[in-house]
């Protein structure tokens, strides 16, 4: 499967060499919608709630903090051991879990997500391909091809590949990407900064890659696009200051807890992890009304946090509260504005209560924030097409699909 989604990359980059060049916004929309949406149907995926709640916490601040403004976002968590991460035009940010893994705290977590950022940013995919065209064009192709790859967990196909596209362009290519590493590092230290990290993460995020590679039989896959030179650390320590530090993240160690698949003895002190913690206990021994009791004083404190409001919903559901619970997964998909998950969640939900109209209208809602663009049309027009107010939304989805279309 991996092979094929590697050639249909290839195949979508080819085909808009010519319009990147000078690509607009809405060509680069688009390549945004295609890349997610082959994700999407490719790569395995993780939705557990708690990382995924997580990654947009950490994501969306550094969004707001930047320049990225009123754009499509798509936030992916690929279920890989590898360490990874990587963007591509038109708002893909993907994390592997392997990055969580090869961190030990949050913020150098942020500062691999701050970098990416900076790439959307900056615009670098299409900047490369303005300043070499037809040979930047297949290292542009060879990259994502590579990261590709690695959503399989195959580093050495993702090396080779990137090789085999570097060696024609060597001197050219790789002058402007340490060109692009330095501005994204830059640009990452001062996202951090805003977001409210510590920019000396980035400095102990490096060393700790470059740490692994040094163990590791094979590439690191984030480093075959991403290569940290002695001069790159020393430059981002002289603009950020002390790496950051090593004192206990109680939040983290819950997410690598959930990671490895081992249990928690305790209840964390750290007081979203604690109810976290008590509303999954509750879930598992299917007490679904002290599930709802607890999200919903823990609510108070921590409105939007994805895991929370998905057990209150999910017990909510079980309850036969149904109409409730979709009414929280929707609060949910409007604050964490670049998962699909909720409105996954949602539709899951109609379709085993057997409802129709609710289950298209969140079918397409979910397609929507995969990329899936002739999907969510097809959903909503079957919702618009039955009865009840759900039918309104899904005209007035359609209307906006329409309306984007023309704009491009």
């Amino acid at each position: 499967m991996i092979i094929h989604m590697i050639l249909r990359i290839l195949g979508l980059l080819l085909s808009l060499n010519t319009a990147l060049a000078t690509a607009s916004t809405a060509t680069e929309r688009q390549i945004g919608r295609d890349f997610a949406r082959q994700l999407f149907q490719s790569a395995s995926l993780s939705t557990d709630p708690v990382l995924l709640g997580a990654l947009s916490r950490l994501t969306l601040p550094l969004i707001q903090a930047s320049e990225w403004r009123d754009e499509p976002l798509f936030i992916v968590l690929i279920d890989n051991p590898q360490l990874n991460a990587f963007a591509a035009p038109g708002g893909v940010i993907g994390v592997h879990t392997g990055l969580f893994l090869a961190a030990q705290r949050s913020d150098e977590v942020a500062s691999v997500l701050a970098h990416e950022i900076a790439h959307l940013t900056q615009r670098h995919f299409n900047r490369r391909q303005q300043d070499g065209q037809r040979l930047q064009a297949a290292y542009l192709a060879g990259t994502l091809v590579a990261l590709a790859a690695g959503l399989g967990g195959d580093p050495t196909l993702g090396t080779a590949t990137l090789s085999a596209t570097q060696a024609a362009t060597i001197d050219q290519v790789l002058a402007f990407s340490r060109a692009h590493e330095r501005e994204a590092d830059q640009l990452g230290l001062e996202l951090l900064d805003r977001a409210g990290h510590t920019p000396g993460a980035m400095v102990s995020m490096f060393q700790r890659m470059q740490d692994q590679q040094r163990l590791s039989a094979q590439p690191l896959p984030y480093l075959s696009t991403h290569p940290i030179s002695v001069e790159r650390i020393a430059d981002t320590r002289a603009r950020a200051g002390a790496p950051s530090s090593e004192a206990d993240d109680a939040e983290y160690a819950y997410w690598l807890a959930r990671l490895s698949g081992q249990g928690v003895e305790s209840i964390a002190s750290n007081p979203r992890v604690a109810y976290q913690q008590r509303i999954d206990a509750a879930m598992q021994s299917e007490n679904w009304q002290s599930a709802i009791d607890t999200a919903t004083d823990a609510r108070y404190s921590f409105p939007n946090d994805l895991a929370i409001g998905f057990w209150q919903a999910q017990a909510m559901h079980r309850l036969a509260r149904t109409a409730d619970a979709l009414v929280v997964l929707e609060g949910l998909a409007e604050h964490h504005t670049g998962l699909a998950q909720p409105y996954a969640w949602a539709r899951d939900m109609a379709r085993t209560a057997n409802w129709t109209p609710e289950f298209n209208f969140y079918a397409g809602m979910t397609a929507v924030r995969q990329g899936d663009t002739d999907e969510a049309q097809r959903f909503f027009t079957a919702a618009s097409a039955q009865r009840g107010p759900i039918a309104a939304r899904a005209k007035a989805e359609l209307r906006t699909l329409e309306l984007n279309h023309s704009r491009q």
